[in-house]
């Protein structure tokens, strides 16, 4: 976290699991960085687990990023428990083994939003 901001750094924000506590934290880090920056990556390794508030924020990250002509993009090697979860969530068919599956996903999913 930098002296100008209050907002974690999403990448810190990205280690272990990504639950409720943590998705107000990574909206705002996210946001803020997709406003400052043309292209943003998430690397996805060191994420444990997500729920589903925090796949939200992930899809409304990939919305805001193509409405806004920025570049959003996903990376790692997903963990096992991290990858059984999205291949869960109903967005993602089968088991997603890195970002970049989860990334393609994600951005089709989006693409079908009103």
């Amino acid at each position: 976290m930098t002296a100008e901001s209050k907002v974690p750094d999403f990448q810190q924000l990205a280690d272990g699991f990504l639950s409720i506590e943590k998705a107000s934290s990574l909206r705002d880090s996210l946001l803020r960085r997709l406003s400052e920056d043309a292209e943003l990556v998430l690397d996805l390794s060191t994420v444990e687990d997500i729920d589903l508030s925090c796949f939200q924020v992930l899809v409304a990250a990939f919305r805001f990023a193509g409405d806004s002509g920025r570049s959003f993009r996903l990376t790692g090697v997903l963990k096992a428990r991290l990858a059984r979860r999205l291949g869960l969530c109903g967005l993602i068919v089968g088991v997603p083994s890195d970002g970049g599956e989860v990334e393609l996903a994600l951005k089709a999913a989006v693409e079908r939003l009103p």
